[in-house]
């Protein structure tokens, strides 16, 4: 038998979720035994919170997976807009670039070089696109 499948996280439950692991990340995720308790009542709190918002009833493992799921998501996309610009050589990004959390979130869980990589990417993706405004612009000057 196929195994149920679960209610999607609105936009209010993620945000409510990005927030929290922007603020706690590294308590909620840490390997260490000292700050146990204070981990699972975080936890806790993050899963009912979670709850009131989104009105289901979700568990500890589903709400961790999401969190996981998000970390992942937002790294991998990262990724694909770094490598993507670094490729086209700073020419304009076809992915759209990170939402105002997503980067808030990467900045927490991203080791420090990737954060530099896409605060280069974000310049480089400025940079063409005011080089892009600037040929259109002499484009549209020659034909006057």
């Amino acid at each position: 038998m196929a195994h149920p499948r679960h209610a999607t996280y609105s936009v209010a439950e993620d945000e409510e979720i990005h927030q929290s692991l922007v603020r706690d990340y590294a308590t909620l995720f840490s390997r260490t035994s000292q700050n146990q308790q204070v981990r699972a009542a975080l936890w806790q709190d993050l899963v009912q919170r979670v709850n009131d918002i989104g009105m289901h009833n979700r568990t500890y493992e589903q709400v961790r997976h999401h969190c996981s799921d998000l970390i992942r998501h937002v790294r991998q996309r990262a990724s694909d807009i770094h490598r993507q610009q670094v490729a086209t050589g700073g020419g304009v990004a076809t992915h759209p670039p990170l939402t105002r959390l997503e980067g808030l979130l990467l900045s927490v869980v991203a080791p420090v070089h990737l954060q530099h990589q896409q605060q280069q990417t974000c310049v480089m993706m400025e940079a063409g696109a005011a080089q892009q405004q600037d040929t259109e612009r002499a484009g549209n000057m020659s034909h006057v």
